[in-house]
């Protein structure tokens, strides 16, 4: 694969800002460090990641807001 980038969300962080990733077109996976003690992920955080493959969700996640995963086409594990 010729992108193998990854965004790592710190086990500290409790939520995603809005537009926080928006189009950034290098990264093919989301992963949260454990424990996570992520609770929310705002509106459009990942929005236009087109080459984005994966994301794992962790259990501590409560909310996803309206478009967090908008326009990521290439998204197909979650």
């Amino acid at each position: 694969h010729i992108f193998e980038k990854k965004i790592i969300i710190l086990s500290s962080a409790e939520t995603i800002e809005k537009e926080a990733f928006e189009k950034l077109l290098i990264f093919v996976e989301v992963t949260f460090e454990t424990p996570s003690s992520i609770a929310k992920i705002q509106d459009r955080a990942f929005e236009k990641l087109l080459v984005i493959e994966t994301i794992t969700i962790p259990s501590s996640l409560k909310a996803i807001e309206w478009r967090a995963f908008s326009e990521c086409s290439s998204l197909h594990k979650i």
